[in-house]
């Protein structure tokens, strides 16, 4: 099932490869047809089927063990369109992409029943993330988006993706880590709330104080935070190799979720917030991207035996 759950991310990769513009929309041929060959190399596995050494013998070899493989026709296209991009460089047109998408999906969507006896829709890509707590966020966000609970289930992938840097941001090893940029910022307090926090200091003593100066300063200190608010998740995705955009468009189809210290929690959708399918497809593949990135990141700043072991340095003596 990991397996088809990596296929499954290929997939979904190259589908946003296709939808850029041109011409890195390009390159989606080569990842289509990657995905396919995976698909085709398991169900050989599974079926006891011989492996060829050509991409179209595939359906040759899996009608030997009595299994027809459909969407013979459409992937003899993918692969002629392939090979004239790879080996004879001939770029592949915006209609031959469209189709190649749509082959592809029918592809996946025909043959995951017939090889594996289950539905291509609900193969559940998060089972790939190693993050335990914010897999099961996931999970719980698609299973509440299966029964309508829409506004809900996009709550538990902001949810998901907001513990995902739980422990790099907070604890004792954010002074450390690579993602934490400082002490996380939390409870933004209104500009208004910081000009009356300022009058109070001073009303006793106003020699020397700019007329509307708690105001000015107020105003300043706001959009100080403000900015170095939004700095912050800024770099944590540029540190984890994510594109800015993609996180910025999470955040647009995502509600505000707000955690009280008392342990409630709240969600506040903007006016009129009605997700659609893809886009909370979208959101659950940014967060499934973010927890692999974090987990390749993670393992290449493993902190040395010295500090895991909790032994101080100590001067070497010449």
């Amino acid at each position: 099932m990991e397996r088809l759950a990596f296929i499954k991310l290929i997939h979904h990769e190259a589908v946003e490869q296709s939808n850029r513009p041109s011409p890195m929309n390009r390159i989606s041929i080569l990842a289509f047809h990657d995905a396919v060959e995976q698909f085709l190399i398991l169900a050989c596995e599974v079926c006891k089927a011989n492996q060829p050494t050509e991409f179209m013998k595939y359906w040759v070899e899996m009608k030997k063990v009595e299994v027809t493989l459909a969407g013979k026709v459409g992937m003899d296209r993918l692969n002629r369109c392939r090979k004239d991009f790879k080996h004879a460089g001939a770029p592949p047109s915006p209609e031959d992409i469209d189709l190649a998408r749509r082959d592809v999906h029918s592809f996946f969507q025909e043959n995951a029943t017939l090889v594996f006896d289950l539905d291509y829709n609900t193969l559940d890509m998060a089972n790939l993330m190693p993050q335990k707590s914010a897999q099961s966020l996931v999970k719980r966000a698609s299973e509440r988006w299966k029964t309508g609970e829409t506004i809900q289930a996009m709550s538990w992938l902001v949810d998901a993706y907001s513990d995902l840097f739980t422990s790099h941001v907070r604890g004792d090893d954010r002074r450390e880590s690579v993602f934490s940029f400082g002490p996380e910022i939390r409870g933004l307090m209104r500009e208004q709330d910081v000009t009356a926090a300022l009058q109070r200091v001073d009303q006793h003593n106003r020699l020397g104080v700019p007329v509307r100066g708690a105001g000015t300063l107020a105003e300043q200190i706001t959009k100080c935070s403000e900015v170095t608010y939004y700095l912050q998740d800024a770099m944590r995705m540029v540190a984890v190799g994510i594109d800015y955009h993609r996180y910025h468009r999470f955040t647009l189809l995502t509600p505000f979720v707000f955690h009280s210290m008392a342990g409630t929690r709240e969600v506040h959708p903007p006016e009129g917030y009605s997700p659609t399918q893809e886009e909370f497809d979208y959101c659950r593949d940014f967060v499934i991207a973010v927890a692999l990135r974090l987990a390749e990141v993670q393992a290449c700043i493993t902190p040395p035996q010295w500090r895991m072991s909790g032994i101080k340095r100590t001067p070497s003596s010449s």
